[in-house]
């Protein structure tokens, strides 16, 4: 009735093909040799989250803003300014030293854009500011109030213009940005 023998559910093994192993493993060890050589060089670009390694610095010659609006926050139990805002900026410099992990070395990146004849233009700008230093500032129609998060105060004001600006930042978000002349510099 049954045709079933014992040995057609036994599958029959086959022999290792060992020239193919020896290839695939030689093949696969000089993939990873040559990654290690590169990184050991410095070749090889690394991937870095840039959040939570430290502050930034920014600076600038000149800023003219529009809707101004500063609110003091604790961020990480660290007092920062929370800075938001719109408008043209002159001679941004954007730095940022990074830590290369594994080793005691960094990398210095810095962005520059922006001349008075063709200035950056941001929209939507939010920085937490641990610290801003201004050589001098006008504002049209400074608001001083009570801000509506943790009792502390805020400041608004419709339009603000700032020069000699140095900035020490946590963080930076932009809706929308321009970078004219742009420049970006790994040291």
């Amino acid at each position: 009735m049954n045709n079933f023998t014992p040995s057609m559910a036994t599958p029959i093994p086959k022999a290792i093909q060992w020239r193919r192993f020896w290839i695939a493993l030689a093949a696969s060890l000089a993939v990873l040799g040559a990654m290690l050589v590169t990184v050991i060089s410095g070749g090889m670009a690394l991937a870095v989250n840039l959040s939570g390694l430290g502050p930034f610095s920014l600076q600038f010659q000149s800023l003219k803003a529009t809707q101004f609006q500063l609110v003091p926050n604790m961020v990480g139990g660290h007092p920062v300014s929370d800075v938001s805002l719109s408008g043209s900026l002159v001679g941004l410099n954007l730095s940022k030293t990074i830590p290369i992990p594994g080793t005691s070395k960094t990398i210095s990146v810095d962005i520059l854009a922006g001349t008075p004849s063709n200035p950056v233009k941001v929209s939507g700008l939010v920085l937490d500011a641990k610290n801003i230093n201004s050589s001098s500032s006008s504002f049209s129609k400074l608001t001083i109030g009570n801000s509506t998060s943790g009792g502390g105060i805020n400041l608004s004001a419709p339009a603000m213009n700032l020069s000699g600006v140095s900035i020490v930042g946590q963080y930076l978000d932009v809706g929308n940005i321009s970078l004219p002349n742009l420049q970006v510099l790994a040291k």
